[in-house]
């Protein structure tokens, strides 16, 4: 997805580094109370601070005056320009480089890969609904996973065979080195060829929190190691720096300004089911201070 001229990554690389609170202060004289600063709201005249600011949501709201936002809402306001100008101001002071003619082949080819990734998502769903995906719909029969949340999380299933996500992708005419890149195909270590990363596995599709799918977590069906697997570290995907479920659950948790933290796939999608939409897991054991600082900013 874009805001304009600027793509969701740049944005979001922007706001990570940018700690609205200090942004604020250097113009608004803040003090804390609670889980908010208040200060004099520096867009109407006041005498009585009415200006409040949240450090975790990385947002302002004036209730004098009813002007609010976030960086980019800030200094448009403050300083009287476009946000286009608002990204490059903050993109300086952020140490973030704005797309360029030279990168800007780097922002295609992201495209591509979040296009790869949704053509994968659609083909591994359909398998799941098919004949051959029986035994993955029984498992998660099994299991108490709902037709509803099988549409809602967008699951599907990996047949055994050694590339047949690889061809369906071909066909649908991508190229090999995107594919690659995508990370939904790995090279073998024996064999000068390329076979399909995941086989005979419930495949969960990873969204972040626009939607995009940006890679996918697999549950082995049968016996065998690893039981879990993930899309290796790409350019989109780190599993450090993304929830399961944030995607689905996300205006929840900001209307009920709390949230509850599972550690597995269908954990998170059960919850769900019985109204606990307010649910993200983490995509590993260990609860990092990336997932942590993304949580903040709807609860």
């Amino acid at each position: 997805m874009m805001s304009g001229y600027f793509n969701d990554q740049t944005l979001q690389d922007i706001e990570s580094r940018i700690d609205i609170v200090e942004l604020i202060g250097e113009n608004v004289s803040l003090q804390r109370r609670g889980n908010r600063y208040w200060g004099l709201c520096p867009f109407h005249t006041e005498k009585t601070p009415s200006f409040s600011v949240s450090q975790d949501k990385q947002l302002f709201y004036c209730f004098g005056c009813h002007v609010g936002g976030n960086l980019y809402t800030y200094i448009m306001k403050r300083d009287g320009v476009e946000f286009r100008q608002a990204v490059e101001i903050l993109a300086q002071k952020a140490g973030v480089s704005l797309p360029t003619a030279g990168n800007q082949k780097a922002m295609d080819r992201r495209r591509q890969v979040l296009a790869v990734n949704e053509a994968a998502a659609a083909y591994y769903h359909q398998c799941l609904l098919s004949e051959q995906g029986l035994p993955a719909q029984k498992y998660l029969q099994k299991r108490g996973v709902s037709k509803e949340s099988i549409e809602l999380f967008t699951l599907g299933y990996a047949s055994e065979r050694w590339n047949e996500l690889e061809q369906y992708l071909l066909k649908k005419g991508f190229s090999p080195e995107i594919i690659k890149i995508s990370g939904v195909i790995k090279r073998s270590q024996r064999q000068n060829r390329y076979y399909d990363l995941f086989r005979d596995r419930i495949i969960f599709p990873i969204f972040s929190y626009n939607q995009d799918i940006i890679g996918f977590g697999g549950r082995l069906l049968g016996e065998g190691i690893p039981k879990y697997l993930n899309t290796p570290e790409t350019d989109l995907f780190s599993k450090r720096n993304h929830l399961y479920g944030l995607a689905q659950g996300k205006l929840s948790l900001r209307g009920k300004n709390e949230a509850i933290l599972v550690e597995g796939y269908i954990d998170c999608i059960k919850m769900h089911q019985v109204g606990l939409t307010n649910v993200v897991a983490s995509l590993g054991t260990a609860f990092t201070k990336e997932q942590a600082s993304l949580l903040a900013r709807y609860v």
